[in-house]
């Protein structure tokens, strides 16, 4: 098992931690996994991809509403390959981590297709998934979203014509009230130092390790890369509106697994609103603060 430390500063109000790696052969199995997703996009296998994911799934696709269900998810990935065939479906793992039974799986993938009229595409981003085991022992996913990690039309996903219908409720499971509260608290301090263009607060936000997967945006990893990026987005007269809503929250004991949804815009000049999901793990720091630890943004419409 390999072990990272990192120095804490005094002069932030950032937590770090030493950070467990998956167990020994986690990541061969997740690779395995993830040859044999390929597979079944490649032979249209909707059924065998289907029994890959967790009964109580959160599938979060880039321009599209999210998915809750996997009889939708069947659909939508049946009517997907009506209009295209994948060539090729591959994943580069930035990092796997261990938190209790979750395992969290990120990264870049890089997706060839082909449509029915000829037409070859690549699809290319960033992921993040959560996975858990089933009643079998294998791994489920239970957690997936997707985005570009630069600009890219709704056109240009490949699944781009396939209808997903929203769903204005987010499905919830239980969590106690402490932990209700506590998300709570960090949601108000986000959208408080969004509101207000506060760089500072929005980074005291996060972690000083924090991986942001963020689309349009290269993987940003550290407050030293986040820094600069928050500074420049985050300011007065910027003058924006956001409200976030959340879906299913599960507590990871130090972490939070938090699934969510952000709709927002500018007040300046009556500027644009901007609307997409994301999946967020909090840490709980010392002093008692949900600080953001992972997060993955994207564009739903």
């Amino acid at each position: 098992m390999k072990w990272y430390f990192f120095v804490v500063s005094f002069f932030l109000p950032l937590c770090v931690a030493v950070v467990a790696q998956s167990p020994p052969g986690t990541k061969a199995e997740i690779e395995a996994a993830n040859r044999q997703i390929e597979t079944w996009y490649q032979q249209k296998q909707v059924d065998s991809l289907i029994n890959r994911y967790h009964l109580e799934i959160t599938y979060l696709p880039e321009y599209k509403p999210a998915i809750f269900d996997k009889t939708k998810l069947a659909g939508f990935f049946t009517d997907w390959w009506q209009r295209t065939t994948v060539l090729t479906y591959q994943k580069k793992i930035y990092e796997i981590q261990a938190f209790g039974d979750v395992l969290m799986e990120n990264g870049h993938f890089q997706l060839d297709y082909i449509d029915t009229d000829g037409a070859r595409g690549k699809y290319d981003g960033m992921y993040m998934i959560f996975w858990k085991r089933g009643p079998d022992n294998r791994l489920q996913i239970f957690s997936e979203g997707f985005c570009s990690d630069k600009y890219r039309k709704s056109s240009e996903v490949p699944y781009c014509s396939v209808s997903v219908a929203e769903q204005l409720e987010y499905p919830q499971n239980p969590i106690n009230e402490r932990l209700q509260r506590e998300v709570a608290e960090a949601n108000a301090a986000v959208i408080q130092a969004v509101e207000a263009g506060d760089s500072e607060a929005r980074i005291d936000g996060f972690t000083e390790d924090a991986v942001y997967l963020h689309h349009y945006e290269k993987m940003m990893v550290g407050i030293k890369v986040l820094r600069p990026y928050l500074t420049r987005v985050y300011r007065p007269e910027a003058e924006f509106f956001v409200q976030h809503k959340f879906g299913r929250i599960y507590d990871l004991g130090d972490y939070v697994l938090v699934n969510g949804h952000y709709k927002g815009g500018w007040r300046a000049d009556g500027g644009g609103t901007f609307e997409g999901n994301m999946l967020n793990v909090r840490r709980r720091c010392a002093d008692g603060k949900l600080r953001i630890y992972r997060s993955l943004t994207n564009n739903d419409r």
